[in-house]
């Protein structure tokens, strides 16, 4: 049974603030509109000295068929899959930026499905893991009577590397999510207000290589930096 509380240890991410107002739709009146288009994008995870900018990936697997964007009757079907970067277990910037990417890619990927596979596949670190697919969006969305109408989530690099410091790498990232005009709850279409649609946190992101992989935390302040989030008005 959905609960309109979020912790306040979720409520940190900006993820914790899309479970609030998804949860606050929930118990809103229903009404009537269009579906959102939704989209994955591709570009090259190849080494470079600058790879501030939004984080993306080149592989996704599209034999499900063609993708068809949600509508206020159905979830999205046949949603682009994301492969894994071949480079995301490498010990290099280059591989700390795929398994960053990745995260960013399954993130968005469960999103649009409701399949958790992938974040359980990433470089995301076990604490954060546990935190995001236990927090009330995603428990949600894996019902198929649930769903969002344009999730997209995006990550953008700061800084062109990231710093090092005792084998710790830390990369400040600024991480939008949007929801979308509206949230689908129990087959129900719920307008959302305009601003609540998309939420943008600051997020210092560290990385640790052991056992041949990167394991990267940080994404609810668990880093032990300073994260801030912003509500933002989408644009229609």
């Amino acid at each position: 049974m959905l609960t309109t509380s979020v912790s306040r240890r979720g409520a940190l991410g900006v993820l914790g603030l899309g479970s609030a107002a998804f949860l606050a739709a929930c118990s809103s009146s229903n009404s009537n509109g269009n579906g959102g288009d939704s989209g994955t994008s591709a570009s090259s995870t190849s080494t470079r000295s600058d790879y501030s900018g939004e984080a993306k990936i080149d592989k996704f697997d599209t034999s499900a068929g063609t993708y068809e964007p949600a509508t206020r009757e159905t979830p999205a079907k046949n949603v682009p899959k994301p492969i894994k970067p071949e480079n995301m277990n490498e010990n290099s910037v280059a591989g700390l930026y795929s398994s960053i990417a990745f995260i960013g890619a399954a993130l968005q990927y469960a999103l649009q499905t409701g399949d958790m596979s992938l974040i359980n596949e990433s470089a995301m670190s076990d604490e954060d893991k546990e935190t995001t697919l236990s927090s009330s969006l995603f428990t949600a969305i894996q019902n198929e009577k649930n769903w969002l109408a344009d999730p997209k989530l995006v990550m953008n690099f700061v800084d062109a590397q990231p710093k090092e410091e005792n084998g710790t790498y830390t990369w400040p990232v600024n991480v939008s999510m949007s929801q979308g005009e509206y949230a689908v709850h129990d087959g129900e279409a719920v307008d959302l207000p305009e601003d609540r649609r998309k939420y943008t946190q600051k997020i210092n992101f560290t990385g640790k290589y052991d056992n041949n992989k990167w394991s990267v935390g940080g994404f609810y302040g668990t880093g032990g930096s300073d994260s801030s989030a912003s509500h933002d008005t989408q644009d229609s």
